[in-house]
């Protein structure tokens, strides 16, 4: 059994989309892998924009409708390079945030409120 190095962050649930920011190179194609507490996993290939950066469309016919709610539990993402198809068994990209490493992003859903918004990355590195 291998040990996993994950980002955590918490969300406001019933997001519309979240947009990670995650130190991956701009302008490329990647494939994440969002798993739920049950094993359900839902994926989808992207491209970085010209900051690195991808968006999960949560709104979208990938996921069920409501998915996303603070009674929902965590949430593994984890994000692969593609060249050109996704490989079982291949090593996810290297995610940083704030200088630091990890191998995959763990979210959970809070109730919404109006100050929370729904991006993964780190305002604030110390």
């Amino acid at each position: 059994m291998s040990c996993t190095n994950s980002y955590s962050v918490s969300l406001a649930e019933c997001p519309d989309y979240i947009k990670v920011w995650a130190g991956l190179t701009p302008n490329s194609s990647y494939a994440w892998l969002i798993t739920d507490k049950h094993g359900n996993e839902y994926w989808e290939y992207v491209t970085t924009d010209a900051d690195g950066a991808f968006l999960i469309d949560c709104a979208g016919v990938i996921f069920p409708n409501g998915l996303f709610n603070y009674a929902a539990g965590r949430f593994k993402i984890e994000v692969f390079s593609v060249f050109p198809y996704v490989y079982i068994g291949e090593e996810g990209a290297n995610l940083t945030f704030c200088g630091a490493t990890y191998d995959s992003i763990v979210m959970w859903f809070t109730k919404r409120s109006s100050t929370q918004e729904n991006s993964i990355q780190h305002i604030k590195c110390v």
